[in-house]
């Protein structure tokens, strides 16, 4: 894997961008609005999908450029699981503490259903930003 920092903000953001374009075609555009911040952590290199009109970082995931853009997984405490419908969900672990379900054995939410989710808004990360208590409620949406 290449440390070049610009090599892997080149890789991060080309996998965004085409979840975006192999996705719903209604969402391209919330796809173009993403932004793409690349650090390294625990020695591997992570990209962070960013929504900068609300300063709110959505999800991160360890960038690897061998892997295909639809199998990639998120590295937050997002997951995904089953509703009492049976539809795929997804959740966020807000703290450690939290018991309610077995965490550790839980599979991590999809790359691309986690910025699906975000830009249809139906769903969005617990964490705080400029307008969290309107997005949080579902009363301010993303818009491009």
């Amino acid at each position: 894997m290449s440390t070049d920092i610009f090599e892997l903000q080149r890789i991060a953001t080309h996998v965004v961008k085409r979840l975006g374009e192999e996705g719903d075609i209604d969402l391209e555009g919330g796809y173009a609005q993403f932004e793409i911040k690349v650090s390294v952590w625990q020695g591997k290199p992570m990209a962070t999908v960013q929504w900068p009109s609300w300063r709110l970082d959505l999800c991160s995931f360890i960038i690897d450029e061998e892997a295909l853009p639809h199998t990639i997984s998120v590295n937050d405490s997002t997951y995904v699981t089953r509703n009492e419908q049976g539809d795929e969900i997804i959740i966020s672990r807000n703290n450690n503490g939290d018991r309610t379900r077995d965490w550790d054995n839980m599979e991590k939410a999809p790359l691309w259903m986690v910025l699906d989710e975000f830009l249809r808004a139906t769903w969005t990360p617990p964490w705080r930003c400029g307008f969290c208590r309107d997005r949080i409620k579902g009363i301010s949406k993303p818009k491009w």
